[in-house]
């Protein structure tokens, strides 16, 4: 039961660091405003997001704007329009901590691969089978890292 809250403790400060990654990572744009190009004609200007209903919930799911389909997004950016209005740094932040989380799934998953793809150590004797449990979360945890701060992710 101690392993398990000693590993359960990891996982967390692992989630943490992951978002104060990211939030380090991007939160030098938090002065930036919301942009002609697609933040308007997205949000602001977009009268499914501005003024949800039942008909616009449903022309989110059928028709397409600005040439594009994109239903969840759509679904999406209606509370937090409300929540955020026209200020563009709450947009970001909201996309920082998304990203963050993103960032721990990138962890729990190659954890998971790893410790799939891993032979048993009696069956097959491979290079990477004599890796331990912390060396697995240690790799998980450098693949996230750099999943998150990469500007190419």
């Amino acid at each position: 039961m101690q392993s398990l809250l000693v590993k359960c403790k990891l996982f967390i400060i692992a989630g943490l660091l992951l978002l104060a990654f990211s939030w380090i990572s991007y939160s030098g744009n938090s002065s930036h405003e919301l942009l002609a190009w697609d933040d308007e004609p997205y949000i602001t200007n977009n009268n499914w997001v501005t003024n949800p209903s039942f008909d616009n919930v449903v022309s989110i799911f059928t028709e397409s704007k600005v040439s594009n389909w994109h239903p969840l997004t759509w679904l999406s950016y209606i509370p937090e329009y409300y929540l955020c209005d026209t200020t563009a740094s709450c947009y970001k932040n909201t996309n920082i901590f998304l990203h963050g989380i993103n960032a721990f799934l990138v962890f729990l998953l190659s954890g998971i691969v790893l410790c799939l793809l891993l032979p048993d150590k009696n069956k097959k004797p491979f290079e990477f089978s004599s890796l331990t449990e912390k060396e697995i979360f240690a790799a998980s945890l450098m693949s996230a890292i750099l999943f998150c701060v990469h500007p190419q992710r």
